[in-house]
Order: C-alpha cells, then sequence, then structure tokens
C-alpha cells in the first residue's frame, strides 16, 4: 500500500502531494471516503497502471540508493531528501508509454529512468543551493512552497 501511494501521490499534477507523501503519508489515508484519498484512488485507476508506477518508484530508488552509498555530504543528504520530489519530476518527464505497459520495465526503460533520475537530482541540487543554501535538504521538501520553486525553475 504504501508503494502505491507513494506512486499516485507523486503522478500528480500537483506538487504538494509529492511533499505530502514525503512528510506525512498517513494524512493520505485518513478519510477513505474524500480527498486526498479519493484523488489518488478511484475508479480511473487500474492494475497496470499502478504497476506502472511502482516499478517506476522501484527504479528510482534503486538510483538514488546508489547514489546514497557511493557519495557523501549534501549529494548523499540530497539523494536521501529529495526522492519525491525526483520521483514527481521523473513521472511529469516520461512520454505516455511508460504508463501503459502491462508487463515489466524493459532494460532500456529501465536505462532510460535511471539516467532521468540522474539528471533530476543534479537540477534539484544545483536550484536548491542557489535559491535555499543555508537550508537543511531535510527542510526543504517538507516544505510545499520551497519544493514548488525548485520544480518552476527546473522545468521553465
Amino acid at each position: 500500500m504504501n508503494e502505491a501511494t507513494i506512486s499516485r501521490a507523486c503522478k500528480q499534477n500537483e506538487v504538494s502531494f509529492a511533499t505530502r507523501v514525503k512528510d506525512k503519508i498517513g494524512v493520505l489515508w485518513e478519510d477513505i471516503e474524500k480527498p486526498p484519498y479519493k484523488t489518488l484512488f478511484n475508479r480511473s485507476v487500474n492494475g497496470s497502471n499502478l504497476w506502472a508506477l511502482v516499478q517506476i518508484l522501484r527504479v528510482v530508488e534503486n538510483k538514488l540508493s546508489e547514489v546514497q552509498k557511493q557519495r557523501d555530504g549534501r549529494e548523499k543528504l540530497f539523494a536521501t531528501h529529495s526522492n519525491r520530489l525526483i520521483l514527481h519530476l521523473v513521472y511529469k518527464s516520461l512520454p505516455d508509454v511508460f504508463f501503459s505497459i502491462s508487463s515489466d520495465l524493459t532494460p532500456e526503460q529501465i536505462d532510460d529512468i535511471q539516467s532521468i533520475t540522474s539528471k533530476f537530482l543534479g537540477s534539484i541540487m544545483s536550484e536548491s543551493s542557489n535559491l535555499f543554501p543555508t537550508f537543511y535538504p531535510a527542510n526543504i521538501f517538507r516544505n510545499v512552497t520551497k519544493c514548488q520553486e525548485i520544480v518552476e525553475k527546473i522545468l521553465n
């Protein structure tokens, strides 16, 4: 259920969902009869799409885990704390074909996702350092306004 919730939250157009799932995932389940739960889980959600989202989540998480093991300092902190924002950006950047698969991702798709993940990690580190040079990374990625600023800078 966690992977499905994280995936659906980060796939939303609004970055606030990715921020919420980073900080307080339980809030998304508080009342299953109304939003935000109903926004994430409704009749439009199908098993194939959800499986595709979860597979992408796992590739992103694995890539970030590799970075965390290989790096230290600020880069390690960003790989840890920006994971949901990176996933949000990865979902936004992938073509629709990635979300309509009913089988496992191909090796080529996995490579593409890993590459995009690395690209967004670098962009997030750069923009965060420019916008919020004195902030601890964990505090940046729990703040909706700061995450929106970062996304706007990266996508524009």
